[in-house]
């Protein structure tokens, strides 16, 4: 009777386990989208890469002067390439949402 309830108790705790495992695996994979004026990217325009991304995504944004007003209202994080200068040339940016970041940008 002891070895069934801990044979029990041992697959319990392996089910669960798995549960959570599962439970915190699903949210913490991002998406990395890619924003490039010359169409090589996901996207050609960074709203429209904000528009389609989940909670959570990578945008990273190609070099090119971007002639657009960006809203971001979902978390996600903006990069530029790093090796040259991504512009956002327009209204400016907006942030109607929390740990959200961007990062370099000449805006």
């Amino acid at each position: 009777m002891c070895s069934r309830i801990i044979i029990l108790v041992g697959f319990l705790l392996m089910v669960g386990t798995l549960l959570f495992l599962i439970m915190i695996s699903s949210d913490a994979i991002a998406d990395t989208i890619i924003v490039a004026k010359d169409g090589n990217g996901d996207y050609s325009s960074i709203q429209n890469a904000i528009d389609n991304a989940t909670e959570g995504d990578i945008i990273k944004v190609w070099e090119g002067t971007y002639e657009e007003n960006v809203v971001v209202n979902k978390t996600v994080s903006l990069i530029g390439n790093g090796s040259e200068v991504a512009t956002i040339d327009g209204g400016g940016v907006r942030f109607h949402s929390t740990h959200s970041s961007i990062a370099p940008f000449e805006i």
